[in-house]
């Protein structure tokens, strides 16, 4: 085996579908680590899908297996794996690599279901939000986040189809997981279309995993779940407090804390249902990452902290902090992994820049920097 190889690049899926008036297209891709800014124009293009039996064959996929044949490292899009296995940590590609996917034609088909979503995140777009999108399109350039542009089209919000090319596939070849994202996988408008497959008994041989905000959860669901091999939640919630409402608005920290209950009381009741809980490690919550920590350390060996904010160039990527506050929170820090993990970086932004998006979030929200903002940030930037 190669040095380079990648189980995903041999036989990972990642598919965001959306409707044009000749058919549906998608963007394909073998995982969601790649950095799209890295890949040639004619990856990042939308192909069209003709047939689900013959998926696996479209070329960005081979576009992929025939660059890490001819290639001896990976591809310079595979920047989150490399920064991990640069620093000694496993990265995805690592641990991709360490499962056995035998006797499955798709180690993980990775579906982006549509942008329906009750939050409007920093540092998503409308793409991933339809609360962003509604918002951005009353707001003015100057008055809204950068990464908060409206849809062109209604097609770019997710096609109508996911769900019955998500059961072709499933029909087509054997799955190993199925991953869902959105947009919020649990919304109505989406788990109603999920729950038809499940229900259609394609997921009682496979894993699932579902990538939810964790505002929406209840019986019916997990019951639902129950129905698979197995069911994996990751939860993002990014933070605790007032920083998190500010992150993750217009929810609540106090219905947040409520549905963390839920789970502590709940989850032992499906037995084959797990949870974790990541972290966004970006400009907003860096400097309440040791008060984040701290709060969720009695549940440690479920939460995880990502730093691969995409693309690295991100405007809420946290080094683009000063190097003083990232020198000041790190040495809090109590977990090793994310210690080494966190690192200085080049500052892509000027300060000024950086303010306004400040700003224009704190305006738009409603809410005092000096409740929701960690006091040496708002010192650099002089946050009122």
């Amino acid at each position: 085996m190669k040095d380079n190889y990648c189980v995903y690049v041999d036989k990972g899926l990642r598919l965001r579908l959306y409707d044009r008036l000749d058919g549906v297209y998608a963007n394909v891709k073998p995982c969601c680590h790649l950095d799209y800014t890295m890949l040639p124009q004619e990856v990042n293009n939308g192909v069209k899908i003709t047939s689900p039996e013959d998926i696996m064959k479209l070329a960005p996929l081979q576009y992929f297996r025939e660059y890490f044949d001819s290639n001896q490292d990976l591809h310079p899009a595979c920047l989150a794996c490399t920064n991990y296995e640069s620093k000694g940590v496993s990265s995805p590609r690592t641990h991709g690599n360490s499962q056995d996917y035998n006797g499955f034609d798709i180690n993980k088909l990775d579906v982006v279901l549509g942008n329906s979503c009750n939050l409007a995140c920093p540092f998503c777009g409308s793409a991933a939000s339809s609360l962003i999108d509604k918002l951005s399109k009353k707001l003015d350039k100057d008055n809204r986040p950068e990464s908060w542009i409206p849809l062109a089209n209604a097609a770019a919000a997710g096609s109508k189809k996911t769900t019955d090319i998500i059961a072709e596939i499933l029909k087509h070849y054997k799955v190993h997981t199925l991953k869902l994202i959105g947009g919020e996988p649990f919304l109505k408008e989406n788990w109603e279309k999920i729950a038809e497959v499940i229900d259609q008994d394609y997921c009682r041989d496979l894993h699932l995993e579902v990538t939810t905000n964790g505002t929406v959860l209840n019986d019916e669901i997990f019951s639902r779940l129950s129905k698979t091999k197995s069911a994996h939640l990751r939860i993002s919630i990014d933070s605790i407090g007032p920083n998190y409402e500010f992150i993750r608005w217009p929810h609540t920290w106090k219905k947040m804390e409520s549905n963390i209950e839920y789970l502590k009381s709940n989850i032992e009741r499906f037995p084959n249902v797990s949870v974790s809980i990541t972290n966004l490690v970006n400009i907003f919550n860096f400097e309440h990452l040791p008060e984040i920590e701290q709060f969720f350390w009695e549940y440690r060996n479920i939460v995880g902290y990502s730093c691969e904010i995409k693309p690295s160039t991100h405007l809420m990527n946290y080094q683009n902090l000063p190097k003083h506050i990232i020198s000041t929170v790190k040495d809090k820090l109590q977990t090793e992994k994310l210690r080494n993990t966190i690192t200085m970086g080049t500052n892509n932004y000027s300060k000024e820049r950086l303010k306004h998006e400040f700003n224009v979030l704190l305006t738009q929200r409603k809410m005092k920097a000096k409740d929701v903002i960690g006091p040496m940030t708002r010192e650099f930037f002089r946050l009122d």
